[in-house]
């Protein structure tokens, strides 16, 4: 099952697990009626009748309007308010574009979409929008895809504003949208009765609208000209694409077949280089994404005609059998914008469904030259029929440039494929750099300015590499910066960073003004410039954080809070009398994608009598994590002025604040305790960041001096190069608890199908950052589970805690804490001669409850005398307890067992282990026939944890007895039973 695959089956289970709901209509005045049965198929549509789209309130669809003289201030136009169209820049004049984005995407989570705006303003002189419709496109895949009548009527409408307003035609209005924005653009274009001149569809979604009747999907009625490229096409039941492979306008373009596009197989570790939502959508939507890639890639570079060919198949496309443009030009177009030309040419005898196909390089620029290269075998008689081996090519071209190829296999080699692999590179480096060098302009000027022998050193140090180690991409790094004596314009690079070094440092004006230590401004400083980074904080204005404060008196009715309005912090439910926890989530997290933040605040107010904040920094947190890690500082910075007015207009203490922090968050909640001096009660940061952190001064990240108690719990550790954890491996508070060495968690690894009964963020932390999240589910199964004490016990490495030579809890406590909620304690226990840095070891399970309890297993195997020295095979045991429970499990992960040697093995299971009153003893060595018997010493159980253990209890052990354990041996299949003695 491919990941596109998995994408879609994840949608449609989502969409088949809702349930209860009954067909019913719904009428919204001026957009029209609508039933739940509307299009409804039972195979191509089924599960649709359990929704009706939402109203055009409920959708809150923002259309952001960008012109040249706008061009970065946007002007943000709710649908259907008249007066923000006619105080816009809109004008009539211009073309006007629409774009719209598709599932679960958004403005915030689709940079391509500024830079879309950017090259359309760059080389024409328009009225660009940009549709935001993310309130309304997910995640349930069947509301949403009802959902785009509506917006597509919210489009239409806007659209007839315009004109009534502003003057205009439909004439000039071309929308584009991909995914299920085409079918959004087609509604728009049947409300208007397909008046609009043009809507292409950019890989119109295939699920619920192929095999529909045109009402219900894009069709080339829906405008004067409509055009679509298709880049995911459902082509059988092994390529479930998110792609339609029927076609729906009057031109219809296949690059590459219309599925599997090239590039979109290969390691996928190259997107840890890349903002993180390009890697989502590398991982599950590449080639459904890649039509976008391909129609920006025709505004970028005009000079290369991406043409495509009329062709009754992509085999005859391949064969050179559809090479004819014919003498009206009907059997050619261009993909992209210039695709109206072949409708002004062929307006007279227009047709539809016409299928053109071509084919694109795997990596940018895609749209290349395209050529095809033939070899005709020549008979040499006799009985040799056939030459067999490989065939190379190099080909030379008159700027001195050559290329090595293999022939077969591959077809549309670009002649400039050394320039295209040193673009590329330069290109996944530059995606960490800030935007102001992140400019199409100054990348293609230092490209083009490298000379032929650099690009080929380039080419042949690093071209192959795809940047699959970091110190590759160190090494690239040092190449490009080193570069700048062969350019032939040595100010290119020189200009474009001396005007980001000297950028306004907006937050540092922010922070001056405030009652914190300027020393903060220094160190953001330190740490976005000289650690490589290279981003500012952003403002608090910019950063746009909401507190969302909840309390038992407002449970289900948030006071949403602004960092710094006093009335709002005097009006709010806010109670100084009661305990107050905040919680940050990390990068690229939201309200809106992490429904565990509500689990997480439900269950702290069940458990206590307090007020809960939830800190929402999602419009500061991503796509770049370079700018996020930055504007921690800043988030820091205006959770500690509201918890300074909290406390000056209402009351309280600074004791009485506890930070929870998950990745990113953890660190903002360490700058908040620097803003205030360490006076915080308690900070806790779960699975903390390690990128761009790791190894970094204490000042630049969460330390132990941020508050009175400092507690983490890591599960996703950087290591070496194989291991690329999203956390820190380092140790951060006065306690680090390390569940399962805090790497590669248990069940992370499992079969990935079992996300299928997940919502589809919850998969996608599957998918990507599943070891990562488990610190922020350990905290949560520790708040619902509190008979099952998760004692972790302080070790210098894992390998001893497994074999179990830290299980000592000391008489004053300082060897065992309990992770979770209940790690004060022993910060309370050990206040006199509290440490930092020291490392704590448990075990959890693979599924939920996490946090069961611990106990160690040793086996002891006997010594039967001269001459054997090992028994093979597996142990199984049962474990019986005094309530009829059993469970089997597998032992150890060993095949060989030394004789005299003791072997030890871990469990966490919901049996408490005081309770287990025997066991059930199993080996089996398989076809064996030396030593048909092993001979057992001695088993015992040591009860890390249980319901009547605490962090000072030293663990209970217990052993099992059988004589003809150690005296008759156990025979090859046979169970021995042992009681507890």
């Amino acid at each position: 099952m491919n990941t596109s695959t998995l994408l879609m089956a994840i949608c449609l289970a989502i969409t088949m697990l809702i349930a209860g709901s009954q067909a019913k209509s719904v009428f919204y005045p001026g957009i029209g009626k609508f039933d739940s049965h509307d299009f409804y198929d039972a195979k191509y549509r089924p599960f649709t009748d359990l929704f009706v789209p939402v109203s055009p309130e409920q959708a809150d669809v923002e259309f952001l309007l960008y012109t040249r003289e706008n061009w970065h201030d946007v002007d943000k136009l709710s649908w259907n308010d008249t007066e923000q169209i006619k105080n816009s820049h809109f004008d009539p004049k211009k073309p006007t574009k629409f774009y719209t984005h598709g599932y679960i995407d958004s403005v915030k989570f689709g940079p391509y979409m500024e830079e879309m705006k950017d090259e359309y303003l760059e080389i024409e002189d328009i009225n660009f929008i940009v549709v935001d419709w993310s309130r309304a496109n997910g995640p349930i895949y069947g509301q949403a895809v009802v959902n785009t009548r509506v917006v597509g009527a919210m489009i239409a409408i806007q659209i007839q504003q315009f004109i009534k307003i502003k003057g205009g035609s439909l004439d000039d209005f071309h929308l584009l949208g991909h995914s299920l924005g085409s079918h959004v653009s087609a509604n728009a274009g049947k409300f208007l009765k397909g008046q609009l001149g043009r809507i292409t569809g950019l890989d119109p979604a295939g699920p619920y609208f192929e095999h529909l009747p045109a009402e219900a999907r894009l069709w080339h009625t829906d405008a004067k000209f409509v055009d679509a490229i298709h880049t995911d096409a459902r082509l059988n039941y092994d390529n479930l694409g998110l792609g339609m492979e029927e076609t729906c306008g009057h031109i219809d373009f296949y690059p590459n077949s219309g599925s599997d596009q090239p590039g979109c197989t290969e390691d996928r570790l190259g997107f840890i280089l890349n903002n993180i939502f390009l890697g989502i959508r590398t991982m599950v939507a590449c080639s459904h994404q890649r039509a976008v890639d391909f129609y920006m890639d025709s505004l970028a570079h005009k000079n290369e005609i991406p043409k495509a060919f009329a062709c009754s198949s992509y085999n005859d496309y391949v064969a050179g059998k559809c090479m004819d443009c014919k003498d009206d030009g009907s059997g050619c177009a261009i993909l992209g914008p210039r695709a109206l030309e072949y409708y002004k040419e062929n307006l007279s005898h227009l047709g539809h469904g016409q299928k053109f196909y071509l084919g694109t390089a795997e990596h940018k620029p895609y749209l290349g030259y395209q050529y095809l290269l033939r070899i005709k075998m020549a008979s040499s008689g006799g009985n040799h029929h056939d030459d067999r081996g490989s065939i190379t090519i190099k080909f030379n071209d008159k700027n001195g440039n050559t290329i090595d190829t293999e022939f077969g296999g591959k077809n549309g080699q670009k002649l400039e494929e050394i320039s295209n692999k040193v673009f590329r590179l330069v290109e996944e480096l530059y995606s960490t750099a800030p935007k102001e060098v992140r400019t199409q302009l100054a990348r293609d000027r230092f490209i083009s300015s490298l000379n032929h022998e650099l690009r080929v050193a380039l080419f042949n140090s690093q071209g192959t590499s795809n940047l699959k180690t970091l110190t590759d991409a160190k090494n690239l790094a040092i190449a490009i910066e080193s570069s700048s004596n062969y350019t032939n314009d040595s100010n290119i690079q020189g200009k474009v960073i001396s005007e980001d070094k000297h950028k306004s440092n907006k937050w540092c004006s922010f922070h001056n003004s405030s009652s914190h230590s300027t020393e903060n401004c220094r160190q953001a400083n330190k740490s976005t410039k000289d650690g490589g980074v290279g981003f500012e904080p952003v403002s608090p204005e910019d950063a746009d954080v909401e507190f969302l404060l909840y309390t038992r008196e407002n449970w289900h009715d948030v006071d949403k809070i602004d960092w710094n309005d006093i009335d709002q912090i005097k009006e709010s439910h806010y109670d100084p009398t009661k305990p107050t926890k905040f919680y940050t989530h990390g990068f690229i997290d939201s309200i809106k994608f992490g429904p565990y933040m509500e689990k997480m605040k439900d269950q702290h107010l069940e458990l206590d009598d307090i007020n809960f904040i939830i800190v929402d920094w999602s419009r500061a947190n991503g796509p770049i994590y370079g700018q996020a890690v930055a504007n921690t500082r800043t988030v820091g910075e205006m959770i500690a002025t509201l918890i300074q007015q909290f406390i000056q207009y209402k009351g309280g203490n600074l004791t009485n604040f506890h930070l929870l922090g998950h990745s990113l968050g953890a660190h903002v909640s360490g700058f908040a305790g620097k803003a205030l001096k360490g006076e915080l009660g308690r900070i806790t940061g779960f699975d903390p960041a390690g990128p761009a952190f790791q190894g970094e001064d204490p000042e630049d990240r969460l330390w132990h001096t941020d508050a009175k108690f400092v507690d983490a719990i890591h599960t996703d550790a950087i290591g070496d190069m194989g291991n690329l954890g999203l956390g820190m491996e380092e140790t951060c508070g006065h306690i680090d608890f390390f569940p399962n060495d805090g790497r590669d968690q248990p069940g992370c690894t499992e079969d990935r199908l079992s996300i299928l009964f997940k919502d589809l963020f919850s998969a996608i932390r599957t998918l990507v950052t599943c070891s990562h999240q488990r610190s922020v589910d350990f905290y949560m199964d520790a708040l619902a589970h509190k008979h099952e004490v998760p004692k972790a016990f302080a070790c210098d490495n894992y390998d001893d805690f497994l074999d179990g030579k830290c299980m000592d809890c000391k008489e004053d406590g300082s060897g065992c804490a309990i992770m979770g909620p209940r790690a004060y304690e022993y910060y309370k226990e050990n206040l006199a001669h509290l440490g930092h840095g020291q490392r704590f070891y448990l075990a959890t399970a693979e599924h939920p409850p996490y946090l069961g309890y611990q106990y160690l297993v040793r086996i002891t195997i006997a010594d039967d005398g001269p001459g054997h020295h090992d028994d093979r095979g597996s142990i199984t045991i049962k474990f019986n307890d005094k309530h009829g429970n059993t469970i089997d499990t597998e032992f150890g992960g060993n095949d060989v067992y030394y004789l005299g040697e003791t072997y030890s093995e871990i469990y966490v299971t919901e049996m408490d282990p005081t309770d287990i009153t025997s066991l059930v003893f199993h080996w089996s060595h398989g076809l064996n026939i030396l030593h048909t018997k092993m001979f057992v010493d001695s088993i015992e159980i040591d009860a890390l944890s249980s319901h009547t253990s605490d962090s000072k209890s030293k663990p209970e052990v217990m052993k099992f007895c059988n004589d003809e354990l150690k005296r008759e041996g156990v025979v090859n299949g046979r169970d021995i039973y042992l009681k507890r003695c």
